[in-house]
Parts: C-alpha cells; structure tokens; sequence
C-alpha cells in the first residue's frame, strides 16, 4: 500500500494546497483502500478503529 498506492495517489502533491477538506479525502480514500484490502463489505458495519486494529497499523496523529 505504501510503496504501490500512495505514491501515486500523492504524485503532483508539492503544488496541493491541502486544506482540511483534501486531508479528510484522502484519509477517506485511504480507508476505503484497507477495506478493499481485507474484502469488508459496506453492510458489515465494522468501525475504522477495528479496520486498523485488524491490519496492526498504526495511524497517523494530527499535529
């Protein structure tokens, strides 16, 4: 994910203006990625935390 996905997502980024609004995006996209991942369906109702927890991530703070 990190070696293959974000790069190109982020490809061009030195010129974004990130604001909140793109940040939120792009955390979305994120998740979205990981449930994919792990083959979670929309109806199974699982939160982020476990979602992460499963994948033994650790997420990143905002400062």
């Amino acid at each position: 994910m990190k070696t293959l996905i974000f790069p190109i997502i982020t490809y061009g980024s030195e010129s974004w203006t990130l604001n909140s609004s793109c940040q939120r995006r792009i955390e979305a996209f994120e998740m979205i990625a990981y449930r994919r991942m792990l083959r979670i369906q929309w109806t199974d109702h699982r939160t982020n935390v476990s979602v992460i927890q499963e994948l033994n991530i650790h997420p990143k703070t905002a400062s």
